[in-house]
């Protein structure tokens, strides 16, 4: 029997603290009908909007267990990244 599997390994940042609920590893496997040629590339599709999908709610899943880590890391890259801008706002400013 032929099938599709699909694996996929999730490494959090160090300072995140996930519930051991989650796995960081996840492999998800669909089955394929390889009867005729036709059936096999309907079966494969199918399996890869399923996978798509798996996938899809694996990573929702851990975006909401680290999305504390997520809100504090891009406010601070944000705050410098404004304070850039401002900076060179100020210097075309002056040469103007």
């Amino acid at each position: 029997m032929t099938s599709l599997s699909v694996t996929s390994t999730i490494k959090p940042p160090t300072a995140s603290s996930p519930p051991p609920s989650l796995a960081s590893t996840s492999t998800q496997t669909y089955a394929l009908n390889s009867t005729t040629p036709a059936e096999h590339l309907q079966s494969l599709e199918v399996a890869l909007g399923q996978a798509r999908d798996d996938l899809n709610v694996h990573l929702t899943e851990w975006k909401v267990a680290v999305g504390q880590f997520e809100v504090v890391t891009k406010s601070k890259k944000g705050k410098n990244a404004d304070d850039e801008d401002e900076d060179e706002d100020g210097e075309e400013d002056d040469e103007e």
